[in-house]
C-alpha cells in the first residue's frame, strides 16, 4: 500500500481581489457627499418646522390681540355723538389719525420745529385708539400699592404702536372714597410704577378719575394740562403715547413733569426712517427715547406689562363714513363726513384754537368731547390761556342768543368738537410679520356703534 501525500494548494498567479487606496478615497468622498445632502435635507426640514412653529405662535398671539381689541371695543362706554354731557358719566372715545407732522428738532421749552412737512394721511399705519370700556365678563385687574392688586369692571384703555411693538395701556377707573383717601398723598413721581389707576393731578395731589371726569380731555392719560386747550395728545408726535416703562421710571421726568400728566422730554433725537423688518435696529423709532430717560437702574421700572404684540408693521384705524358708505381715514380726500367737519371745511377751528402747541402739528382726531367746555365758558387770550367767558352756557341755555332764528346753533358755541358727526363704526387692521418665515398676516376688527 502506497501512501500518497496531500497535494499542496495551487497558488494563483494573481493576488486575491481587494480595494485600492484610490477606490477607498473615492468611496469615502461619495459617502460624505451623500451624508452632507442628507444633513442639508434634514436641516431644511427642521428649519421649516421651526419657522412654521414660530409663525403659528406669532399668529396665535395676533389672534389673542384681535380678541382683546374686540372685547375692549364692544364695551366702549361713550355715546358716539359729540359733545357729551358730564352728568351722563359717559367716559370718552378718541381716535387719532397717524399723520403727525414730524418735528425735526425741539427748542429749550420742548416745542417742536414746525418747518417740516406732514406725512400724508393713511400713509402711516400707527393710529391711536383711546377710550373707556366696561367689561361684561371678568373685571380688569391692575397693580395697586395699597393692597397689591385692584379690580374694576371699567377702565381707560389706550392702544398704540411704538416702532414695531403694539402697546395696550390699561388704567382702571376706581374712584371710590377708600381709593381716593389712600392715594391722595402718594408721590406722583412713582405713582405709575406701583399703580394701574386712571388719575389726574389736582393741587399737587393724585386724584382718581370717574367716567364723568374722563369726558374732559385734560383729565385723560397723556393729555398734558400745561399744553393748554384743547389738551390734545399731539405733542407726543412720532412716539404715539408714553409706554408703561417710561411712565413708571423716575428718570423719565418722574412720569410727570411740573405737576402735569406725562409728556415727552426735550432734546429727543431727530426721527430716522423706521425699519419695520428689524434689519437695522439703529433706525427703529423705538430708539427715539434714550436710555437715560428710561431709568435703567430703577428697581420698579415695568418693562413690558403693556406690550401686546411684537413685530407689528401696521395698526390702521378707519371710521365708517355713513355718507360715503365706506371706512375712511380722518381727513381723507374724496370722502364726505370725515373729510371736513363741523364748520364744513376742516376740523372746527374752535376745537384747536389758541393752543400753545402749533396747530400745524396736530393730527386729525375724532373725539366725543365734553359739553362742559361750553358751560365753563372757555375763552382764550392772545397767549392761548383760557379764562372765564361771560357768555358761558349760551349754547346750552335754550335761547336764540344771536337772534338768527335758530336756538343754540353753532354760531353760539364757544368751543366745538373736531368732528360734529356721529361715529357709527370703526375698522381696525393689525398687520404683523414673523421674521424667521418672513410671513405677514393681517386681522381685521370691525365694531359698530349704532344705538342699541
Amino acid at each position: 500500500m502506497t501512501l500518497r501525500l496531500p497535494t499542496p494548494p495551487r497558488l494563483s498567479r494573481w493576488p486575491a481581489a481587494g480595494y485600492t487606496l484610490v477606490e477607498l478615497l473615492v468611496a469615502t468622498a461619495l459617502t460624505l457627499l451623500l451624508m452632507t445632502a442628507v444633513v442639508q435635507v434634514f436641516s431644511r426640514v427642521g428649519s421649516s418646522i421651526s419657522g412654521s412653529r414660530s409663525a403659528l405662535e406669532q399668529f396665535d398671539r395676533l389672534r389673542v390681540a384681535e380678541a382683546q381689541l374686540r372685547m375692549d371695543l364692544a364695551g366702549a362706554t361713550a355715546t358716539m355723538l359729540p359733545p357729551q354731557r358730564l352728568e351722563a358719566a359717559p367716559g370718552y372715545f378718541e381716535y387719532i389719525e397717524g399723520s403727525f407732522r414730524q418735528p425735526s428738532a425741539v427748542d429749550a421749552n420742548g416745542n417742536p420745529d414746525t418747518t417740516v412737512g406732514p406725512l400724508p394721511n393713511c400713509q402711516v399705519s400707527s393710529d391711536i385708539l383711546m377710550f373707556t370700556t366696561r367689561s361684561t365678563t371678568q373685571p380688569f385687574v391692575g397693580r395697586y400699592a395699597a393692597t397689591g392688586t385692584i379690580q374694576s369692571y371699567v377702565a381707560e384703555v389706550a392702544w398704540f404702536l411704538r416702532g414695531r411693538t403694539l402697546h395696550r395701556r390699561v388704567l382702571l377707573v376706581a374712584a371710590s372714597p377708600a381709593v381716593q383717601s389712600q392715594i391722595a398723598s402718594y408721590p406722583p413721581a412713582t405713582f405709575f410704577a406701583n399703580n394701574d389707576i386712571s388719575v389726574r393731578l389736582q393741587s399737587g395731589q393724585v386724584v382718581p378719575n370717574t367716567l364723568a371726569d374722563l369726558a374732559k380731555r385734560e383729565r385723560r392719560f397723556a393729555h398734558p394740562v400745561d399744553q393748554g386747550f384743547p389738551f390734545d395728545a399731539s405733542r407726543w408726535g412720532l412716539l404715539g403715547l408714553p409706554t408703561l416703562r417710561e411712565c413708571s421710571s423716575q428718570a423719565f421726568m418722574g412720569g410727570w413733569q411740573a405737576g402735569t400728566t406725562p409728556r415727552p422730554p426735550g432734546g429727543l433725537p431727530t426721527p430716522a426712517p423706521v425699519d419695520m423688518w428689524g434689519e437695522n435696529q439703529a433706525t427703529d423709532v423705538a430708539k427715539l427715547v434714550p436710555e437715560q430717560y428710561l431709568g435703567t437702574d430703577d428697581a420698579n421700572t415695568r418693562l413690558a406689562d403693556d406690550v401686546v404684540l411684537n413685530n407689528v408693521i401696521g395698526f390702521d384705524v378707519k371710521a365708517w363714513d355713513y355718507q360715503a358708505q365706506q371706512y375712511v381715514c380722518l381727513g381723507e380726500q374724496g370722502t364726505m363726513s370725515f373729510t371736513s367737519a363741523s364748520n364744513g371745511t376742516q376740523p372746527d377751528a374752535r376745537a384747536t384754537k389758541a393752543s400753545p402747541y402749533p396747530q400745524a402739528l396736530q393730527a386729525p382726531t375724532y373725539d366725543t368731547w365734553s359739553q362742559s367746555y361750553e358751560n365753563e365758558g372757555i375763552q382764550f387770550d392772545t397767549g392761548g390761556n383760557h379764562k372765564q367767558d361771560s357768555n358761558a352756557g349760551r349754547s346750552t341755555n335754550g335761547f336764540d342768543n344771536d337772534s338768527d332764528g335758530v336756538v343754540n346753533d353753532m354760531s353760539e358755541w364757544i368751543t366745538a368738537p373736531p368732528y360734529l358727526v356721529p361715529l357709527r363704526g370703526i375698522q381696525v387692521k393689525i398687520r404683523c410679520f414673523e421674521p424667521n418665515s418672513r410671513q405677514v398676516r393681517e386681522v381685521t376688527v370691525e365694531q359698530d356703534f349704532l344705538p342699541k
